[in-house]
């Protein structure tokens, strides 16, 4: 049996590597396929890591040993021999710094039925500065193609003692064997946990260790305990387009600091906070400081009225039209801010730089505007009870024009509006910093204040020879007026994304028109006409609408699934069908009421169709109050999809009266 057979045969108990480092077998390099995923790309074969505490200059310090060995399946899978280690590393005396060394990668290949072996030269590895506080070391593995093994190494080393980086035991190839042993001194409490999704497919052990130390010139022995954990035959990570952050759902093992104690030296409780993180960020250069910056675009500002415009959410619209007509996002999520001279020669940034703009304006338009800091849904989900600067990754602008009102924008949408950003800053934790009004709140959910609503009224006629014609009219309302604004603006013209329309619901669109494109509000209203050809045969007209209803398609077309699904915010879809029968012609077959109500009132659905003379009608109603269901109510959310999608994709028949 090939090792990777064995891999896939071994029971929760394995805690060994069915790979040996630096000695592939032959049934490895001559490995096509992965039996466990016969789609994937390359394969992990085996990755070890072993986190540990060490002494470097008397102080705690946290070592972790990465090893990594992956298979090359396909000519797809060969970009994993370029790899990217980010770690956190300010300079700024923050929280914790890390380095990364003792990088190493070797490629084998089996050439001519030897095994040929190349390591990768020290002069490949490249450092570089992300941002203000993370760097990243890059590296290509040479001589890789279909069918080489490649092993890489490094060491991570923090000289934070209550700090363990969370361990992710799946990747977004499968992975055959993975082993993760992590060593605590006793002086050092954690609560260590695994969750995920594969849990059946992990095994853990906790054992007694011996340690020593010498720290401050004095010896220092104690017990452990060593934790393993042992996953075989993981899943792929695949993309997935109704979760944010597949790190989220994976297995994974979390380490969460509570206390540091060594009896007769130190007693330090948990003390790292997120009113500590906030004063880090408030004292930042680089975030803090941008706010006390001066507002480079007061005179425009003048210019333009601004600060005598009374109402203040009209007042805040106005500094953030004006923003966006002088400088443009370029598509990056940040957390910290550039200078404005650098934004400036760009002519834009990304949402940290152009946010701290917007809040020195509004400030200066006499409105306390604060940064509200997240992790952004794709980066996954912020660890509360751990605080910990790592976690964030951008903000949005929080607005108080009063003690009790919020309101909440972001730059990376210049078509949005107040309380409408993009799905991925609608986090359900979202922390303000800096606030000068009395907000009652810290944390705020930003999904609560978040819902679309789509109301669509259909006006057509029906010809003898099945042309379908007439008009469409759409009014959008709050989060799903970011839809067709971002279609426009991203394309060239306006032509391109009305061709795309049509082609979406197989439809010919002409006399477009769109109000309120241009504007920041939460109102969007389209008309356009239409035709659609009908099928027909002898008296019969078959008239299917298509993709004019919406929801004619589900989504889930898994029989199962084991992770959540994770839709964008709530959301309310009304739309309304009148068309007049061509003359002669009468309803033959109408389809059947039908009512959908998942978990008594998460998801409603109903669809009615009546026919009076040469009139058809057909109403339907579509309202998503959930964003967030488990894996076990999948058969029932795709049960209800697949209702809802036969329904609006059903077919009228209208037929030649005699």
């Amino acid at each position: 049996m090939s090792a990777i057979a064995n891999v896939q045969a071994v029971t929760a108990q394995v805690t060994k590597s069915p790979h040996k480092f630096g000695n592939p077998t032959n049934e490895e390099l001559t490995m096509t396929t992965y039996e466990g995923d016969p789609e994937a790309t390359a394969v992990v074969l085996s990755e070890t890591t072993d986190t540990r505490y060490t002494i470097i200059n008397d102080a705690f310090s946290v070592v972790t040993d990465v090893k990594t060995c992956i298979k090359i399946l396909k000519d797809e899978g060969k970009d994993y021999a370029n790899v990217s280690i980010v770690y956190f590393n300010s300079g700024k005396g923050y929280q914790y710094k890390e380095e990364i060394s003792n990088v190493k990668a070797t490629a084998y290949n089996l050439v001519g039925g030897k095994v040929e072996k190349t390591k990768m030269n020290n002069d490949l590895v490249f450092r570089e500065q992300i941002d203000n506080n993370h760097k990243v070391v890059k590296f290509t593995i040479p001589k890789v193609e279909v069918g080489t093994v490649i092993e890489y190494q490094y060491q991570k080393t923090s000289d934070s003692d209550t700090y363990i980086d969370t361990w992710y035991a799946q990747h977004a190839i499968p992975t055959a064997f993975c082993r993760y042993d992590l060593l605590i001194p006793e002086y050092f409490h954690f609560n260590v946990d695994l969750t995920g999704h594969e849990l059946d497919k992990m095994s853990q052990e906790r054992k007694a260790s011996g340690n020593n130390f010498v720290l401050n010139g004095q010896r220092l022995d104690c017990e452990g305990t060593t934790y393993t954990f042992t996953g075989v035959n993981l899943s792929a990570l695949k993309d997935d387009d109704y979760i944010w952050n597949l790190t989220d759902v994976c297995n994974k093992v979390r380490a969460e600091f509570t206390s540091f104690v060594i009896p007769g030296y130190i007693n330090k409780q948990f003390t790292t906070t997120w009113e500590r993180i906030d004063d880090l960020l408030m004292k930042d250069d680089d975030f803090g400081g941008r706010i006390r910056r001066s507002n480079p675009l007061k005179k425009e500002m003048t210019d333009a009225g601004i600060f005598g415009i009374q109402d203040a959410n009209e007042r805040i619209l106005a500094c953030f039209k004006l923003l966006n007509s002088k400088y443009k996002w370029n598509g990056n999520y940040r957390l910290w801010g550039r200078a404005v001279r650098d934004i400036e020669k760009d002519g834009g940034g990304s949402n940290a730089d152009l946010n701290f703009i917007l809040i020195n304006m509004l400030r200066d338009a006499q409105l306390d505007a604060f940064p509200m800091v997240m992790s952004s849904r794709q980066n996954g989900t912020l660890p509360l009870t751990h605080p910990t600067l790592n976690s964030l990754n951008t903000f949005v602008v929080g607005i108080a024009p009063n003690d009790t009102t919020l309101l909440f924008i972001d730059t990376s949408a210049p078509s949005g509006a107040l309380n409408v950003v993009p799905s991925s800053l609608l986090t359900n934790s979202a922390r303000i910093i800096g606030a000068k009004s009395k907000l009652p709140i810290e944390w705020v959910n930003l999904l609560e204040a978040s819902r679309g609503r789509t109301v669509s009224q259909i006006q057509a006629t029906l010809a003898n020879d099945g042309t379908l014609s007439g008009q469409v009219t759409r009014r959008y309302q709050n989060n799903d007026v970011l839809v067709p604004r971002s279609a426009f603006r991203q394309v060239e013209d306006s032509a391109a994304a009305i061709n795309k329309m049509a082609e979406t619901m197989g439809i010919s669109i002409s006399q477009y028109s769109m109000e309120g494109k241009e504007n920041n509000d939460t109102q969007l209203s389209e008309t356009f006409s239409f035709t659609k050809q009908c099928d027909t045969v002898n008296d019969l007209i078959y008239l299917h609408l298509g993709k004019l209803l919406p929801l004619t398609e589900s989504p889930f077309k898994a029989d199962t699934r084991s992770i959540p699904v994770e839709f964008s915010y709530a959301k309310n879809l009304n739309v309304s069908v009148s068309v007049t029968l061509p003359e002669g012609y009468v309803v033959e077959e109408l389809p059947k009421p039908a009512i959908v109500n998942y978990e008594g009132g998460d998801i409603v659905f109903s669809m009615k169709c009546r026919a009076a003379g040469p009139m058809l009608s057909l109403q339907v109603r579509f309202d998503r109050k959930r964003q967030f269901f488990l894996p076990a109510e999948y058969g029932q959310l795709k049960e209800a999809y697949d209702t809802i999608a036969n329904h609006t994709n059903s077919t009228i028949v209208i037929k030649k009266a005699q």
